[in-house]
């Protein structure tokens, strides 16, 4: 049997990895200072990942003496229960991992919202572009809302792109737009006896 925590020398009572991850222990360059931390010391995860490896171990002993070897062509031997222990564990390992990072995201959101006031929506974003735009560009971004019609005609209608916020409210993009001015206008025929 493998010990937990192998002795790395007379001079350090670090733990030796057993597993083929191996982490830096922590130390401080030889100091007898440590840096206040909140997160787990090399020292502590090398023995978090001893102990994995170890309880592995156990339970491939104990299938070892129940499953019968796999050259005995039987339907279920060792291999294919060592095959799910393994997919099993990994499974497990999987969704802590996932608890772990939405646990992180919540965490990271929580103090977000806290630092900044209130919860930052698309409409708080395009108002601080529209803001920040108008300040600082020479020809400001104008909303795309044109009336339609002939030329010293009262207009037919409007032709606008709106965007819908978060309030229902319906507002027109900004967009930059260079205007031209037209010696005749446009004329597109439709049919024979219609022009627009």
């Amino acid at each position: 049997d493998q010990p937990l925590i192998l002795d790395g020398g007379d001079n350090t009572d670090e733990p030796q990895s057993v597993s083929t991850l191996a982490l830096p222990s922590g130390t401080t360059n030889g100091q007898d200072e440590k840096p206040e931390c909140k997160l787990l010391s090399g020292k502590d995860t090398i023995q978090l990942l001893n102990e994995q490896v170890q309880s592995i171990d156990t339970k491939l002993k104990r299938l070892n003496e129940v499953f019968p070897a796999s050259h005995q062509m039987k339907l279920f031997s060792i291999a294919e229960a060592t095959v799910f222990l393994l997919l099993d564990h990994s499974e497990h390992l999987c969704v802590q991992y996932q608890h772990a990072i939405g646990y992180l995201e919540k965490m990271l959101e929580k103090q977000l919202i806290a630092a900044i006031g209130k919860r930052v929506t698309n409409d708080d974003l395009e108002e601080f572009v529209r803001f920040h735009n108008a300040k600082f560009l020479t020809i400001p971004p104008r909303p795309f809302c044109h009336a339609i019609g002939r030329p010293n005609r009262f207009p037919y209608g409007v032709l606008s792109i709106e965007s819908k916020g978060d309030s229902d409210n319906t507002t027109p993009i900004e967009t930059m737009l260079r205007p031209v001015q037209m010696s005749t206008p446009l004329e597109v025929p439709l049919n024979a006896a219609t022009t627009l």
